[in-house]
């Protein structure tokens, strides 16, 4: 058991789809999403604050995070960092 921080850079997430995967396992809905913290995500700065904020709920707050979810990781490096012309020449 544990709780989960969910990072979307994209926009997809939707608490329905959450609801019925939690239905269909006989789990109850509020409950469900009660464990989930959701947080949008713009730019990569954003993703790397976000991430420390969510290293620091599983290391420090009195509820138990288990899992973090980034939903899509890539997203924010492509808005970021569009061309290849951006990126460092090892990458």
């Amino acid at each position: 058991n544990g709780k989960v921080v969910y990072i979307d850079t994209e926009g997809t997430f939707r608490p329905e789809r959450i609801r019925q995967i939690a239905e269909g396992k006989g789990v109850s809905a509020e409950a469900a999403m009660d464990n989930i913290i959701y947080a949008r995500c713009y730019t990569s700065e954003h993703l790397a604050q976000l991430l420390l904020e969510a290293a620091s709920l599983m290391v420090n707050d009195e509820d138990r995070f288990a899992l973090v979810i980034v939903d899509s990781i890539m997203g924010v490096f492509r808005v970021d960092y569009s061309g290849r012309g951006e990126l460092s020449e090892r990458q």
